[in-house]
């Protein structure tokens, strides 16, 4: 774990250098933690042959995120404003690949994306937006055909991320320093995998500084 946290900041700290230091830290950024309040709603469906005694079907995701106006808007007469971000989110659920195998996965990410507020310039209201990055997992699951499972195994790996987003920002004033965030997403994700489009509902909630 430690070294792939370390590895995620070489990443991190690789593409700040090749930022543009104003276009990173402008004065007008904010930091955010956040958590997926629905996290189980991202999972697959365990099939028959593989109950929670078999397989963990826990859920959660967390992270936090750096956010920060654009220095221009390319759509003009559609957004109101646009807003770059990046994200270290650690995440885990459940997959299951229909006669093939399901297997519960954890993984840590990093990814830089944008927003593009389509109502408002003080970052709320709908949005679209896509985001990408990588991804280090770690799964432990069993091979099944179906009907029988087959012997465990645990694998780790490393993968590319590519995403599209629609969301819907609340901010709530909680405090003289702090924002309440709400919003309701939903991811799209094509998996080059299996070649099939996956679809990621959320609701985050977050605090603001």
């Amino acid at each position: 774990m430690m070294k792939r946290l370390q590895l995620l900041l070489a990443v991190f700290l690789l593409n700040i250098s090749f930022a543009n230091a104003s276009d990173f830290v402008p004065a007008d950024f904010e930091f955010t933690i956040e958590f997926n309040i629905i996290p189980t709603q991202s999972n697959d469906d365990i099939p028959n042959t593989s109950p929670p005694a078999n397989v963990d079907d826990g859920a959660y995701m967390f992270g936090a995120t750096v956010q920060w106006p654009a220095l221009s808007n390319s759509f003009p007469g559609l957004v109101k404003s646009v807003e770059n971000y990046y994200q270290i989110f650690f995440a885990k659920g459940l997959l299951n690949i229909e006669d093939d195998y399901v297997e519960s996965v954890t993984e840590t990410a990093l990814i830089y994306g944008k927003k593009y507020y389509l109502q408002s310039t003080e970052r709320k209201g709908l949005a679209l937006g896509w985001y990408a990055g990588f991804s280090m997992w770690d799964s432990e699951g069993y091979d099944y055909n179906g009907s029988t499972l087959f012997a465990p195994y645990s694998e780790s790996g490393f993968s590319a991320l590519i995403a599209g987003e629609v969301r819907y920002d609340y901010r709530l004033h909680i405090g003289e320093q702090q924002d309440l965030l709400i919003y309701p997403s939903i991811g799209f994700a094509f998996d080059k995998d299996f070649a099939e489009l996956k679809i990621i509902p959320r609701v985050m909630v977050g605090f603001i500084f």
